[in-house]
């Protein structure tokens, strides 16, 4: 067909606008249309534009998951939907085309575009060795930090940059924090783990600025005294926010309404764990929010549980009926590639 097809009934700006506001699945299948339109999506200008505008939609969510039946030690899966599906057809809300990766070692990956880096820079992780991923706004670059904690008495933190064929030392210093999850928080150009502090047995969150390439800790509420499995990190209306366990019996939601202050903690929520339907001995992860819908996922007891907070109301969820969910990440899905050209 003619290459000038797209162009024979609007404008080309109006042509690049229209096709920045659809999603990453629709425009992967519009390749084909013409090689301008191919050309198009790897364009870095049409690709920023793209993500700006993928930040008003709703983001999906991404699940790790284990096989419970499986043979195999470990079996490692991500599938991903949105919250919104979610919520209209829990039970069919996972594609069959959805191709799960298993990365080892540590690899740059787009899960909307299923492309992930061909070569990867290998890193010799220690017990409780912390990774995060996180951007850089300013510099438009994407990193890859590990904490890793090399003995007793000395802790190193690297980072990776997209397109880098190494490991950068940033810091070594003598405490440590025993993260209650490995995988780092990334808010407000930080990267951030919640823990106790090695040598002085603090409770305190670990975090990292990615611009600056500095790091702090911020104190815990002070109700927070023992850290658990139930103790996770994560964003509610753009906030940071910590739930935990509260006396065995509910569970406590705290909100940073200002990242970084302190006094700014405010605490949201204490919701019975026999209203969730989830036991005081099942595990719970981070909650995803979706307007006034949470979601809540529960290790133990295969499943997830939908929970209004404007209308305190819980929904369960089908979902994962024969599968434990190992963590769940919110993400914007976008067209950047995880390898430079």
């Amino acid at each position: 067909e003619n290459e000038s097809c797209a162009g024979a009934f609007l404008p080309g700006d109006v042509t690049v606008k229209i096709l920045s506001w659809l999603p990453v699945k629709a425009l992967l299948r519009f390749r084909c249309v013409c090689k301008s339109w191919k050309s198009l999506l790897l364009d870095l200008s049409f690709v920023k534009l793209h993500l700006q505008r993928s930040y008003c939609r709703d983001t999906p969510v991404l699940f790790t998951l284990l096989n419970s039946n499986s043979k195999e030690e470990q079996c490692s899966l991500h599938y991903y939907c949105s919250m919104q599906r979610l919520l209209d057809n829990p039970l069919s809300a996972i594609d069959d085309g959805d191709l799960p990766f298993n990365q080892k070692p540590c690899r740059f990956w787009n899960p909307a575009t299923r492309l992930r880096s061909k070569k990867s820079p290998c890193i010799m992780c220690y017990i409780h060795t912390l990774i995060g991923f996180g951007y850089n706004d300013s510099s438009d670059t994407y990193k890859v930090v590990a904490v890793v904690k090399k003995s007793r008495a000395i802790t190193e933190l690297r980072v990776c940059c997209l397109g880098d064929n190494c490991w950068r030392k940033i810091a070594t210093w003598t405490d440590f924090l025993r993260a209650i999850h490995t995988k780092g928080l990334f808010m407000s150009n930080t990267l951030n783990w919640v823990g106790r502090l090695y040598t002085t047995h603090q409770n305190a969150i670990f975090s990292f600025d990615i611009r600056k390439e500095t790091y702090r800790y911020l104190s815990l509420p002070v109700d927070v005294d023992v850290l658990s499995d139930d103790t996770v990190i994560g964003v509610l209306g753009g906030c940071l926010c910590l739930s935990h366990d509260y006396k065995r019996t509910r569970l406590a939601i705290w909100q940073m309404k200002e990242f970084g202050v302190e006094k700014s903690r405010t605490p949201l929520k204490k919701v019975s764990y026999e209203h969730l339907q989830i036991s005081t001995s099942s595990s719970w992860m981070a909650m995803h929010a979706n307007s006034d819908v949470r979601l809540v996922a529960s290790k133990s007891e295969f499943g997830l549980v939908l929970y209004n907070r404007r209308e305190n109301r819980v929904k369960p969820n089908g979902m994962f009926s024969k599968t434990v969910i190992l963590e769940s990440t919110q993400y914007v899905e976008s067209l950047v590639l995880p390898y430079r050209i």
